[in-house]
């Protein structure tokens, strides 16, 4: 990999250097067939960052690592990913400029105010506190504190239609950390509230349920006739009531019964549009 070195000299005119480029190449890397497999599969991890500033540096960095294999290997690293995929998710475009002045705010613990969409489409103006940046299922979000909210509260860049320093700045809270934030989170939904969730899982879905883990403390019994009872604690109650919904009519709510009744109530509702349509 060539790289580009600048050597400043004396010119023509007094009190002035110019800089004289050149270039020297670097020995080259030499990878085994594993670490070029991960090294595909990084490519398309990047995919998580499109739309975002930080995708433009990390393909360039790719690409000097790519530029730099050499040895017996003579796979094209770019057609070897083709052959060992990594099918990337649906994303949500997120303006750049938005990105960058959370990303901005949040490093200078500055407040932010923001004009923001909620899920049902009406127009609301915030104030919030910045305290982390993650990207979740195509989309970034922010976990921010407001003013008369005890719970930070979590809002997707990508619905955020304009954004501006506010001028003041913030104290991030002490005893805030974020892996015990989304310890009981359903996806990224979390209300603080815990709740043990008893499931029942008919067998035609058995398989699909069993192999993922799709909370970290979930526990899993098979039943007489290849069904299943699901059992985990959380506090995402929205994403749990879509993820529910998502696979019926074949998983049951057992427990608690407030969220048994919450399926039935969104699942009548669709009956009754579906008849009246």
């Amino acid at each position: 990999m060539p790289e580009i070195r600048a050597r400043a000299e004396r010119a023509a005119v007094p009190g002035v250097r110019r800089l004289r480029t050149f270039r020297r190449d670097l020995p080259a890397v030499r990878i085994s067939r594993r670490e070029l497999f991960a090294f595909s599969v990084a490519t398309k991890v990047i995919e998580a960052f499109h739309g975002t500033p930080l995708e433009t540096d990390m393909r360039a960095v790719m690409e000097k690592i790519h530029d730099s294999m050499q040895g017996k290997i003579t796979i094209d690293p770019v057609a070897f990913t083709e052959e060992r995929m990594v099918w990337g998710e649906d994303y949500v475009r997120i303006d750049p400029d938005t990105w960058t002045q959370m990303a901005r705010s949040l490093d200078r613990r500055e407040r932010v105010g923001i004009r923001y969409q909620r899920f049902h489409g009406v127009l609301r103006n915030y104030q919030i506190d910045p305290y982390h940046l993650l990207a979740y299922h195509g989309n970034w979000y922010v976990l921010a504190g407001r003013s008369r909210r005890a719970r930070p509260s979590m809002f997707a860049l990508s619905r955020i239609h304009s954004i501006r320093p506010a001028g003041t700045y913030f104290e991030r809270p002490k005893g805030l950390n974020i892996r015990d934030h989304f310890r009981h989170a359903f996806g990224l939904a979390s209300s603080g509230e815990v709740m043990q969730v008893r499931l029942h899982i008919r067998k035609t879905i058995a398989t699909d349920i069993r192999e993922r883990v799709w909370h970290p403390s979930q526990q899993i019994k098979k039943l007489e006739g290849g069904d299943l009872e699901m059992t985990f604690e959380t506090d995402g109650w929205k994403e749990l009531v879509r993820w529910i919904l998502s696979w019926q009519p074949d998983v049951q709510v057992l427990e608690p019964e407030r969220l048994r009744l919450r399926i039935a109530e969104k699942l009548m509702e669709g009956v009754r549009r579906i008849v009246k349509e």
